[in-house]
C-alpha cells in the first residue's frame, strides 16, 4: 500500500526539537509512540578469528575504530569484549560510512549510548553476569617438550578415546601403528593448570578398542562402543567400566557391563551429574550408516544400570563432539554417512531423571569441523571445542568457544580464536581452576614432542544496538568506541579485547576527545562481531528508540530471558534532555545575546517557522565577501561531537550558505571554524544539520551561521531555532532482576540493582 502523505506515527522528542510531531500522518496510527526497532540476536555475519587475546593500553586513554568489510546489507548490533576499571565509564558506540579510510563520524549510521552501571551488572562478575554476554580468550601460550617414550601405553598407538576429570585426562585405546588393531592400553596424563604430565600406565581394558566412547562421572570412567579395527573391524556394543579416583587419577580394575541398544562406532559422549551419553555415531568402522540415537543410563560405583533410549537428534551424525553443562546436553561439528561436514550445534536440557527434553538449534560454528584426535572440553561455564578435521581433511587451528548458561543454554555465538600450533593436536585437556572460570588448555602435538598450555580467561561482551539497513554488501564500515571518563582517568576507565590477526584490518586508535588522525595498531584487531537483523523466531535482545537527527538512541533496553521466554532482568539506558546549550536560538525575545559581522541582525516578523511569531533576519553590507550573526560563547570540552541544527529562508535562494561553529580557546581567541556548505532554494524554509567534532584546546564555542561568496543587500538569510547540542550527553541507567520465587512461572517482584 502507498501513502500518501508517507505513512508516519508521532514521534516523541526532547526540548528544543521542533521536528516532534504530535499526531499522526495517516489514520489508525496510535499517536505518541516514538519509533522502536526491536534488535534481535539476528546471524553473525563478522567472526572474529584471532590469537594472543589482550586488552588495549590502558596507560594513554583512546578512541577505538574498527574497519570492516560487511557482508549483506543490514546490522542489528555488535558485541565487543569490554573490561571495566574502577567505576568505569559510559561508552559511546558508533556504526559509520567510511572516508576514505576514516570513520565518517559527522554521518553516523546509528549511534548508541551504553551506560557504565550495564557494563558493571552485564559483565564478568555483575549481579545479573551471563554466559550470554562472556566468552573465554586465551592470553598466551608456553611450549615444552612432551616425547612420549619407548614402551609407555600410547607410544604404539593412534586415536585414543579420551575423556578429561578433574585434573586428568584418560586415553582408553587406540590403533596400533602400522597394524590396524585396536590396543588396550590405558594411560593416565596429569594436567595441573600449567603443564601436563607424561602418561603413566592404568589397568588395560578388557580388549582392544579404537573409536569408541570415553566418559567419566566423580567415580566411575566407561569405554562405550567403539570397534576391533579402525579401518575394517568389528563394530562393538560393549561397555566397560572401572572405578575412578578423580582427586588421584586411579583407574580400578575393567568389569564387562550392561551392553549398549546396538553397535556404535565413533559416537560423542558426555557425562552429567551421574548419567552417561552415547550420541550419534555410525553401526560400524565402515561409517556407511550414521545413527540420531541417544543413549543414556546412570553409573555409579564402577558399573551401570540399564542403558535407556533419550530423545534422537534431529540428524543422523558421527564424529561430533559433546558436553554437558550447566544443566544442558550441547552437540555439535560431526560428518554424515556421506563425510559431509557439519557446523550445526543441537542442545537440549537434562531433567532429573537424565532423560532430555526437545532438541533445539543453536549457534552455528564458525569453522564447521569433526571429531577425530580432539574432543569438547568444558571449562566453568563454556563449551570449549579444541581443533578438529575440517572439510578437507584438515586438522584446524582453532579454539571454538561457546558460553552455556543454566537459563539459556548455548547464550550466544560461538566464538573462534586460533594458533598454527594446534593444528597437530593428538589430544587436548582442559582445567578450570577459579570461580570465575579462568583456566587452561593443554594441547599434545604428538608429532613434534610438543605440548602448548593456553592460558584462557572469561572476557565480558557487551552486546550493542546500532541498527542499520540499505547498507552495501561488500562496502566497508566502521565501529567507533568513544568511552566518557568522568573521573579520575586512570581509575575509572574501559579496555577492550584485541588479538593478532582477528579480522582482515586492524583498529585505529587516537586520545579520548582528539580531533586528529586516526592510527593504525601494527598487528591487532579488535575482537568484535557483527550480527545482522535476522529474527529467526528469537526473543528480542534490544530495543532501539527514538533516534535523533544524529541518529543517537534517546533510549536503549536489553532483555535477559531464559529458554522458556521467561525475562530474567531488564536493563535500560534513557538519554537525559540535550537541550540546547545557547540561549535565544528562537528569537522572539529579540537578537540578544547574537552579534552581527559585517551585516545586521534583527527581529523580523515577515517569515517564520515552526510556530514562533519571529526569525532572526541577517542583512548583508553588501560589500564583504563573508557575514555571519555569532551567538554567545558556549563551554565545550575538546574532542566531543557538537550538533549544530537550525531552520534558514533564503530569500533569493544564495549557493554558499554554512550553519558553522567556531572555536575558541580558553582566552577566547579564534582557533578555527567549522562549516558546511550548502546552496538554499529560493524562499523555502531549509533545515540545516551539521555535527563537528571539538578541537584540540578549544574551550568554547559559537554558533555561527554564514553567508559567503560576497552576498548582495538583498540576500536576506531568515533564521530560526539556531541550537548548539552536545552529542555526548549523559544517561539515566537502570538495571533490574525480574525475581520468580522458587518455581516458574509468574514473577513475584522485581529487585533494582543500581
Amino acid at each position: 500500500m502507498t501513502f500518501n502523505p508517507s505513512r508516519q506515527a508521532a514521534r516523541n522528542g526532547f526540548p528544543g526539537d521542533l521536528d516532534t510531531t504530535n499526531h499522526a500522518a495517516q489514520m489508525n496510527q496510535f499517536l505518541g509512540t516514538p519509533e522502536m526497532i526491536c534488535v534481535y540476536p539476528g546471524a553473525q555475519v563478522l567472526t572474529p578469528n584471532g590469537t594472543t587475546f589482550s586488552w588495549t593500553d590502558s596507560a594513554s586513554l583512546s578512541d577505538y575504530d574498527q574497519p570492516f568489510v560487511l557482508s549483506g546489507t543490514t546490522v542489528g548490533r555488535v558485541t565487543v569484549p569490554v573490561q571495566v576499571q574502577g567505576a568505569g565509564s559510559d561508552l559511546t558506540v558508533s556504526l559509520c560510512p567510511d572516508a576514505a579510510g576514516a570513520p565518517d563520524l559527522s554521518s553516523p549510521l546509528a549511534r548508541t549510548v551504553v551506560p557504565a552501571a550495564w557494563l558493571q551488572n552485564l559483565g564478568v562478575g555483575g549481579q545479573l553476569a551471563s554466559p550470554q554476554f562472556a566468552s573465554l580468550q586465551f592470553t598466551g601460550s608456553t611450549a615444552s617438550g612432551w616425547l612420549v617414550p619407548a614402551g609407555s601405553p600410547t607410544a604404539n598407538a593412534t586415536a585414543p578415546s579420551t575423556v578429561t576429570s578433574g585434573s586428568f585426562t584418560v586415553l582408553l585405546g587406540g590403533d596400533a601403528n602400522s597394524v590396524d588393531t585396536a590396543v588396550s592400553n590405558v594411560a593416565i596424563c596429569q594436567f595441573d593448570g600449567s603443564a601436563l604430565g607424561l602418561p603413566k600406565a592404568g589397568p588395560p581394558l578388557p580388549q582392544g578398542v579404537v573409536t569408541g566412547g570415553a566418559l567419566a562421572t566423580s567415580d566411575t570412567i566407561v569405554s562405550a562402543g567403539g570397534s576391533t579395527k579402525l579401518s575394517s573391524g568389528t563394530a562393538l556394543n560393549a561397555v566397560y567400566c572401572a572405578s575412578w579416583d578423580p582427586n588421584t587419577g586411579t583407574v580400578g580394575t575393567w568389569s564387562n557391563q550392561t551392553s549398549l541398544p546396538g553397535t556404535v562406532v565413533q559416537p560423542a559422549t558426555a557425562s552429567y551429574d551421574g548419567t552417561m551419553y552415547v550420541i550419534g555415531g555410525f553401526t560400524d568402522s565402515s561409517s556407511a550408516t550414521a545413527l540420531s540415537s541417544v543413549y543414556f543410563t546412570k553409573v555409579s560405583n564402577g558399573s551401570v544400570n540399564t542403558w535407556s533410549s533419550a530423545t534422537p537428534l534431529p540428524v543422523a551424525r558421527g564424529n561430533m563432539f559433546a558436553a554437558a553443562v550447566n544443566g544442558w546436553l550441547i552437540v555439535t561439528g560431526g560428518i554424515n554417512a556421506s563425510v559431509t561436514v557439519s557446523g550445526t550445534t543441537y542442545f537440549a536440557k537434562i531433567a532429573g531423571d537424565g532423560s532430555l527434553g526437545p532438541w533445539y538449534v543453536g549457534p552455528t560454528l564458525p569453522v564447521p569441523v569433526y571429531a577425530s584426535n580432539s574432543q569438547a572440553l568444558v571449562v566453568g561455564d563454556f563449551v570449549v571445542v579444541v581443533s578438529g578435521t575440517d572439510a578437507s581433511s584438515d586438522q584446524t587451528s582453532t579454539i571454538q568457544v561457546l558460553p552455556v548458561s543454566a537459563e539459556f543454554g548455548p547464550a550466544s555465538a560461538w566464538r573462534v580464536t586460533n594458533d598454527p600450533n594446534i593444528a597437530n593436536t593428538y589430544f587436548a585437556a582442559g582445567f578450570s581452576f577459579d570461580e570465575l572460570g579462568n583456566g587452561a588448555i593443554a594441547v599434545t602435538d604428538i608429532l613434534n614432542s610438543r605440548c602448548y598450555v593456553y592460558a584462557m580467561v572469561p572476557v565480558s561482551l557487551v552486546s550493542v544496538p546500532v541498527p542499520a539497513t540499505g547498507l552495501t554488501n561488500g562496502a566497508i564500515y566502521h565501529v567507533v568506541l568513544h568511552q566518557h571518563p568522568t573521573q579520575v582517568p586512570t581509575v575509572d576507565f574501559l579496555e577492550f579485547g584485541a588479538g593478532v590477526g582477528g579480522l582482515a584490518t586492524n583498529f585505529q586508535s587516537r586520545a579520548v576527545g582528539s580531533s586528529g588522525a586516526w592510527s593504525a595498531d601494527s598487528s591487532r584487531s579488535l575482537l568484535m562481531s557483527v550480527h545482522d537483523q535476522t529474527v529467526g523466531g528469537q526473543q528480542p535482545l534490544h530495543t532501539w528508540e527514538d533516534p535523533g537527527s544524529d541518529n543517537l538512541a534517546a533510549a536503549v533496553s536489553t532483555f535477559l530471558w531464559d529458554y522458556r521466554g521467561e525475562l530474567l532482568g531488564y536493563v535500560q539506558g534513557i538519554a537525559f534532555p540535550n537541550e540546547a546549550q545557547n540561549s535565544n536560538s528562537t528569537f522572539v525575545s529579540g537578537t540578544s545575546p547574537w552579534t552581527a559581522t559585517n551585516c545586521t541582525l534583527t527581529q523580523s516578523s515577515a517569515q517564520t517557522h515552526g510556530g514562533f511569531t519571529e526569525s532572526g533576519l541577517i542583512t548583508p553590507n553588501g560589500t564583504s565577501a563573508i557575514v555571519y550573526a555569532q551567538s554567545e560563547l558556549i563551554r565545550v570540552t575538546p574532542g566531543s561531537w557538537y550538533q549544530a541544527q537550525g531552520w534558514l529562508y533564503s530569500a533569493t535562494g544564495w549557493s554558499d550558505v554554512s550553519l558553522s561553529v567556531s572555536w575558541f580557546d580558553a582566552n577566547q581567541t579564534l582557533i578555527s571554524t567549522s562549516g558546511n556548505t550548502v546552496s538554499l532554494t529560493a524562499a523555502t524554509w531549509t533545515q540545516q544539520i551539521n555535527n563537528f567534532q571539538a578541537p584540540s584546546g578549544a574551550a568554547y564555542a559559537a554558533l555561527a551561521p554564514t553567508e559567503g561568496s560576497t552576498p548582495g543587500a538583498t540576500a536576506l538569510l531568515y533564521l530560526s531555532n539556531i541550537t548548539l547540542t552536545d552529542m555526548d550527553g549523559g544517561t539515566l541507567a537502570s538495571v533490574a532482576r525480574v525475581d520468580y520465587g522458587f518455581a516458574p512461572g509468574a514473577p513475584v517482584g522485581i529487585t533494582q540493582l543500581n
